[in-house]
């Protein structure tokens, strides 16, 4: 059957036939129960109180009830007897009276008393006895033997669930109880017939503990028998696999009928001299006889864990191995050499949520979670290669690497199967996995109810997931997650260039002002320099050749301009009136008068004493109005010459009234009157141009006719001699002082002479009229003369006027306005007629003259449109309110107008200096200062100086444009955003690659399960829905069809997760089954893990062989050597597939150089893990846990000297006793509440048992539940952790230390790496007892110093600061009270500060200085920073140049930061952790004491 496999399944099965040996020599059938477990017979369960056995619940047998049941004290003793009874707190042992007792007063004995001599105190013991102490001791013998086994119970319970035990455990539920003492065999057999493998359950709520048959069916144990060479054996085994294969009943332990007839057909087959008992009332097992001898009894036992279904496994694997064709290239490898030549293969590009700058070739990562390079390398290895190993040091992320890569590969449909030896490195794996696809996963453990549900639900889930699953919409959704994801990606990237942009400049050195100077140099300067140019407040940009349109000349230009100009800044941009467009104080007066009588008319009418017009019509107002004026005109004549003093005139007058208009003398006085208007105004213009003539020169012939010549631009005279008084006379002329030099000077001259001619002829008439008229002779000489005539010509004028055009047309007048009654009234009234007439004529003109007025003073208010200014305002405010006031003085009046006028006509002589202002501003603001320029055009000069205008000018125009430049570069706030955009837009990427994981993992679930897989998982589930109560013949076979639904139904499921024993009984036996097979903490896992590697096609194994290895301790050597000579002799691998060696180690070999190491530690504070890092790891670990504030636990490493300690048989009592005491004060201090415990024994086992037993007894199991409370040797705690570890020496003075070998490393390695917080050390040796390169004296020394390099000194927080910069940043927060601690180590790296509020909450803060970290770190920066942020950080980063700008602004916002996270100040005390261990001596069985005594 051997001859057609090939070579590489030849070794294969040599392999599995070597691991089946091995394991039938491990497991040597028992003859007897062993006592070490929990062990409790039928009889011995029988009336224990509140146990209750057969129990139903939900469908589930539960075979055994058992409640926590607490013990209840003796009934309390009278007063009276507490002094004479010894009262013990057993049942077991009465109380006890005593004979004689003393009397004290205080501590002093004063008396005794006998108990002979009180005879009542007998009567009242005897009657407690009787009723109260032995009726309670009946009822709690019982009680305490309850309680006694559940506490074994609970023991079990978790040494189960450790599962770190060499070998694991389970409970049996042996059924069939058989006892035979066969002839020449020495051992009696005293074990039951039929085995049904149970799980134990602790109610967490009511502590109660379940035990259920597993469903699996009951084992036949007759290898005892074989053991024996007992005949039968075989026919027994097929009498009862007919009997498991045909019958209808599930075996239960207490119906006799359903494995009564297997116990009879045992008997028979076995020893037919043998018998079988029903017992129904004394279940005690009967004494071993020559006889077989079996019971219908029970008996519930622990044991190490059957190996029956591994070997089972084995063989199916075995046959499966011989019919491959072609076994996968992974499994090969395990038996093949490697190839003899370098392969180098090309590293693939995973672009992933923490690598989003990859390029175009990149594949796509599906890891959910946050990841570092290590986890983006292994599943690069695994794409190239068929097998991986990581070695995974304490606390380096296994659980979450393993996560991820299992979320990788179920996003590409395919399937994983996650295995390791123990339960421990599994419980939390399903909950790492997304919530999208972690129904998809099972993870059977040693919970086997929960994990059933788990695979019900999610079998439930798959079917109805496929069946509703439309893979056409589920791939445009995928698609469209997909593209999602690309688009993320980008931006992501493009916020990283961004920041890395911001970060360059900070980063580098610019050239400023001819210097070079980074943007710390330069904030400092602008800093510097900040008091006196603080006042230019624009941020102009820079020319391309620096320079402006404008330069300093027209900046003095302009500051002359604004001194000039002064407070009347305010003028420029205004428009103002022309001064001379606005009328005449006169006019203004005319119009302040009509507007002031306007006023007033309504008044005057209304007391109707004036006279009225003829009529109301606009012809009679019109005429009206004519007729005012001409009785004002005639008023003006009259007053004007009413009081001369020329007496003629008034003869005149009185003359003209008798004359009639047409007389031709008053014609000849009027027509002289016009000539001497006439001469009057040439006499003017020739005085105005200072014409001068001797007196009589016009009448000299010869000079005029010389004049005559000059005109006509002749000589004066034909003869240069002769005409001597002409000559002088002509010489005696002059023009404005000068002698005429022209013709047109001549014109003037003969002007003149003609004048004087004309005026001759005038003051001629005047003489010839003057006798007719009366009028004054002017006297002699032409000129004074002629100036009287002048003077008179105007009385004369007006008096004839008066007398001819008014006084004669005056009753006509009156009547066409008032009528004929009211003008004939002249007559007699006269002059106070025509007074009371013009009167009334001017209150109806006034009256009608209102709307003039106004409209007058409306036309120069619009004069005013369009302007603006103080003036215009001033201007408009006197027009519209002051002109027509009937309370203003007309003095006042003109006196604000011309003051107004003058005001105006200054401001326009302001306008050149105002234009020159508005000219040199707009090329300021043209410029970019626009701020500056609107200062300058509303901020007037004052004072001597302009403060708007300073000489430094151009050095503030320089310091803004650097502000602006470090604003540029600033990217404070910036920053903050793009920090918080990729953390939402990682959060994003998170969601999507979850969503993608779960679609792409749907999708694969779909198409791998074709119709037969469907069918299979209905069948399950109606299985297990008619299952039911689990009850009677259909049970069973629902049960059955279960079972085989199951074996197919797992394809269905992409990831299984479960310990090495379930795979066996779980999985099929296929070969390749699963893509990738994860075997964690492989380290543990020796060549018995080949059957579950044998399931995939390519391999994970992630482990640590620096932590616990196999043991092949209690096997027998020579045995074992015989099997690997047999076996191993042709494997090329065979000498790391003994049992001391694990499936990590092989892994190393088979896998050489696809190995990759975790390095980053997120379980143990610095000072715990640094003893595992320095004497495991050569330093390769980089801590990342600072704990928080309510973390820490101060210090974290606590050295116990115990008194009085010694190592008995691996026992040192004293320790285990200093221990529970510290475990008792830990629960009883709040300080150290919900912190979870642990305990490991540095030797041996004994050590943690007797612990373990002590903690049963002091401990309550409450408070062992809640606190998670575990106790065993360092097997027991790989792949677990506790906050609190307690760590046991147990040796004793005078012992050797631990021996220097590997294993004994790896023990050492895991025992002191489990800590989270705290590290206890007890040891009951001194220092100086073992040298210092030995394992122990390591510890010890570790506990004193646990940094090798000089002990941390403690300096003050303040001189840890590394730059001026940080400096001022811890002073600052100091100031404000917060809690700082700076240069924080955090795995490997160092964070400026951290600031610690209430509830752990914490900040790092980031000093990043432009010159100290320099331009290349910015990206190791940023990928710190990452790290630190996987590890639970948040930062606030900040540049120098930033905070030494705007320090107040960075502050608040690094203090709003504080207040969002909840950051208050807690008191700037020290931090400083650097007392890292605290050394106490205890005494536990007091030692001192004892020697006092002594």
């Amino acid at each position: 059957m051997t001859e057609n496999i090939s070579p590489s399944a030849t070794l294969i099965l040599d392999l599995l036939d070597y691991i089946e040996q091995i394991e039938k020599l491990k497991s040597k059938p028992p003859l007897t129960i062993v006592p070490e477990f929990v062990c409790a017979f039928q009889h011995e369960l029988d009336g224990l109180p509140e146990l209750r056995l057969n129990l139903q619940s939900e469908g589930d047998d539960i075979w055994l009830y058992m409640p926590r049941l607490q013990e209840i004290a003796p009934p309390e003793l009278d007063e009276e007897l507490k002094p004479w009874v010894s009262l013990p707190k057993i049942p077991e042992k009465p109380p006890e009276l005593r004979r004689e007792i003393a009397i004290y007063e205080g501590k002093r004995e004063v008396a005794r008393t006998r108990l002979e001599d009180q005879p009542e105190i007998k009567e009242i013991f005897d009657w407690y006895m009787e009723y109260q102490w032995k009726p309670w001791a009946a009822a709690e013998r019982p009680r305490r033997r309850a309680i006694t086994f559940y506490n074994q119970m609970f023991a079990l319970f978790q040494a189960v669930t450790s599962d770190g035990a060499e070998t694991p455990l389970e409970l049996a539920w042996g059924i069939g109880y058989a006892t035979w003492k066969k002839d020449g065999v020495a051992t009696a057999l005293k074990y039951p017939l039929l085995v049904q493998s149970c799980e134990v359950s602790l109610n967490e709520k009511t502590l109660a503990l379940e035990v259920r048959p597993r469903d699996v069916d009951p084992r036949l144990e007759a290898d005892c028998y074989t053991e024996l060479d007992v005949p039968g054996v075989r026919a027994l085994e097929a009498t009862w696999r007919s009997t498991l294969a045909t019958s209808g009943n599930r075996v239960n332990p207490f119906e006799h009928t359903t494995f009564g007839d297997v116990l009879k057909a045992a008997v028979a087959h076995l020893d037919p001299m043998g018998s079988y008992e029903i017992r129904t009332d004394d279940f005690t097992p009967s004494p071993p006889s020559e006889n077989l001898k079996i019971t219908n009894t029970w008996v519930l036992f622990g044991r190490k864990r059957s190996g029956d279904i591994f070997l089972e496994d084995i063989r199916r694997l075995k046959k499966k191995v011989q019919d491959a064709k072609q076994l996968p290239s992974v499994i090969r490898s395990f038996v093949e050499r490697g190839d003899s030549t370098v392969k180098i293969r090309p590293e693939q590009p995973f672009r992933g949520l923490s690598s989003s700058a990859a390029g175009s070739q990149a594949m796509e990562l599906y890891f959910p979670m946050a990841y570092n390079d290590e986890q983006v390398s292994i599943v690069q290895k695994l794409h190239a290669n068929d097998g991986v190993v990581v070695q995974g040091p304490p606390g380096t992320g296994k659980t979450h690497t393993i996560a991820n890569v299992i979320c990788h590969y179920l996003a590409q449909g395919k399937r994983v199967l996650v295995t390791a030896k123990g339960e421990s490195a599994l419980a939390v794996l399903r909950e790492k996995l997304p919530e999208g696809i972690r129904q998809l996963s099972v993870a059977l453990l040693s919970d086997e109810r929960d994990g059933m549900k788990q695979f019900e639900h999610s079998i439930q889930a798959i079917a109805s997931g496929v069946a509703s699953l439309n893979p056409t919409s589920s791939a445009k959704a995928i698609a469209a997650a997909e593209e999602e994801l690309n688009q993320l990606h980008a931006r992501i990237a493009h916020v990283d260039q961004s920041v890395a942009a911001y970060a360059s400049r900070h980063m580098q050195t610019y050239t400023f002002q001819g210097r070079t100077v980074t943007p710390e140099d330069l904030a400092k300067l602008v800093l510097e320099q900040s008091d006196a140019h603080q006042w230019f407040e624009d941020e102009p940009p820079v020319t391309k050749d620096g320079t402006l349109q404008f330069d300093d000349a027209a900046i003095s230009a302009l500051r002359r301009a604004r001194m000039i100009v002064g407070e009347d800044l305010t003028y420029l941009g205004c428009k103002l009136p022309a001064p001379r467009d606005f009328p005449a104080w006169a006019d203004l007066l005319a119009l302040h008068r009509d507007l002031a009588r306007a006023r007033s008319i309504d008044a005057s009418l209304s007391q109707g004493d004036i006279l009225g017009l003829v009529d109301s019509s606009l012809e009679t107002f019109e005429k009206a109005q004519v007729l005012c004026e001409f009785l004002e005109d005639r008023a003006a004549l009259k007053a004007k010459w009413g009081g001369a003093s020329y007496l003629w005139l008034e003869a005149l007058a009185e003359r003209f009234a008798d004359m009639q208009p047409s007389d031709p003398v008053l014609a000849a006085l009027t027509d002289l009157c016009a000539d001497v208007l006439e001469l009057d105004q040439q006499r003017r213009e020739l005085l105005a141009k200072a014409v001068e003539a001797p007196a009589d020169a016009e009448l000299n012939p010869d000079v005029i006719l010389a004049i005559g010549r000059l005109v006509a631009g002749r000589s004066p005279f034909v003869l240069p001699f002769g005409k001597s008084q002409a000559r002088q006379l002509l010489a005696a002329m002059t023009i404005s002082g000068v002698a005429p030099a022209s013709t047109a000077d001549w014109e003037l001259i003969q002007t003149l002479m003609t004048w004087r001619a004309e005026a001759r002829k005038v003051l001629a008439r005047w003489s010839a009229l003057s006798g007719e008229f009366g009028l004054e002779t002017p006297g002699p000489g032409i000129e004074p003369a002629f100036r009287k005539l002048a003077s008179w010509r105007a009385g004369i004028d007006d008096i004839r006027r008066l007398t001819f055009h008014f006084d004669a047309n005056l009753h006509s007048r009156l009547e066409e306005v008032f009528g004929k009654q009211l003008a004939d009234q002249m007559w007699d009234g006269g002059e106070s007629f025509v007074e009371a007439a013009h009167a009334s004529l001017k209150t109806h003109v006034d009256k009608g003259r209102l709307a003039y007025a106004l409209k007058s003073t409306q036309d120069v208010i619009r004069m005013l449109d369009g302007c603006s200014g103080g003036i215009v305002d001033r201007l408009r405010s006197f027009l519209a309110e002051s002109l027509g006031s009937v309370t203003a003085e007309e003095s006042a009046l003109e006196a604000a107008w011309l003051e107004s006028r003058a005001e105006l006509t200054r401001l326009t002589d302001l306008r050149p200096s105002l234009d020159e202002i508005e000219r040199i501003t707009g090329a300021i603001e043209a410029a970019g200062a626009t701020k500056w320029a609107r200062r300058l055009r509303t901020e007037p000069a004052t004072g001597d100086l302009d403060a708007a205008t300073p000489a430094s000018w151009w050095e503030a125009w320089q310091w803004r444009q650097a502000v602006k430049f470090l604003d540029t570069i600033d990217g404070h706030h910036k920053l903050r955003e793009l920090f918080d955009q990729r953390r939402k837009l990682t959060t994003s990427l998170a969601r999507t690659y979850q969503d993608l994981v779960a679609k792409k993992t749907w999708l694969g679930v779909f198409n791998n399960s074709p119709h037969s897989v469907r069918q299979d998982l209905q069948r399950y589930l109606n299985a297990i829905q008619a299952i039911g109560a689990g009850r009677g013949v259909r049970a069973i076979r629902h049960r059955k069809t279960a079972r085989e639904a199951m074996q197919r139904a797992h394809l269905a499921v992409p990831c299984w997760v479960l310990p090495h024993w379930r795979v066996s009984e779980t999985i099929p036996a296929e070969i390749g089954l699963f893509d990738l097979v994860i075997i964690d903490e492989a380290s543990q896992s020796d060549i018995w893990a080949l059957p579950t590697l044998l399931r995939g096609q390519k391999i994970l194994v992630v482990g640590d062989h620096k932590q616990v290895s196999p043991s092949a301790v209690g096997t027998a050597e020579e045995k074992i050597k015989e099997l690997i000579s047999r076996f191993l002799a042709n494997q090329p691998h065979g000498s790391d597939m003994t049992p001391d060696k694990s499936i990590y180690d092989l892994a190393r070999v088979v896998f050489a150089g696809n190995s990759i190491m975790l390095k980053e530690h997120f379980r143990c504070v610095p000072a715990i893990i640094e003893f595992s890092n320095r004497e495991f790891y050569e330093g390769e670990i980089r801590p990342l846990r600072v704990p928080k504030a309510n973390e820490r636990l101060d210090p974290p490493l606590v050295d116990v000297f115990v008194k009085g300690g010694n190592k008995r048989n691996d026992v040192n009592d004293a320790e285990a006793k200093a221990i529970v005491d510290e475990i008792e004060a830990i629960l009883a201090n709040p300080q150290f509440d919900g912190r979870s415990i642990g305990v490991v024994t540095l030797l041996g086992t004994a050590q943690a048992e007797r612990i373990q037993k002590m903690v049963s007894g002091r401990i309550s199991p409450v408070d062992v539940m809640e606190r998670k409370i575990a106790i065993g040797p360092p097997p027991v705690f790989q792949g677990r952790e506790r906050d609190i570890m307690m760590v046991s020496m147990v040796l004793g003075p005078g012992d050797h230390a631990a021996a220097n070998r590997a294993d004994i490393h790896q023990r050492f390695n895991v025992a002191l790496s489990r800590a989270r917080d705290r590290m206890y050390l007890f040891r009951s040796v001194s220092e100086s007892q073992f040298r210092e390169d030995t394992l122990n004296g390591k510890v010890i020394r570790h506990f004193r110093q646990p940094f090798l390099q000089a002990a941390r000194r403690v300096q003050v927080l303040r001189e840890r600061c590394a730059s001026g910069f940080e400096l001022e940043m811890f002073d600052e927060l100091v100031r404000r009270g917060f809690r700082v601690e700076p240069q924080v180590a955090c795995g490997g790296y160092r964070i400026d500060f951290v600031v610690e509020g209430n509830e752990g909450r914490r900040l790092a803060i980031e000093c990043d200085g432009d010159r100290f970290h320099g331009p290349g770190q910015w990206q190791d920066d940023m990928a710190r920073q990452r790290v630190l942020e996987r590890a639970g950080w948040t930062f606030w980063r900040c540049f120098a140049s930033s905070f030494v700008r705007r320090r107040e602004e960075v502050l608040q916002d690094l203090l709003r930061t504080l207040e969002r996270l909840g950051i208050e100040p807690l008191g700037a005390e020290s931090v400083d952790s650097t007392v890292w261990v605290h050394s106490k001596v205890v005494d536990p069985y007091g030692v001192d004491e004892l020697e006092e005594v002594s």
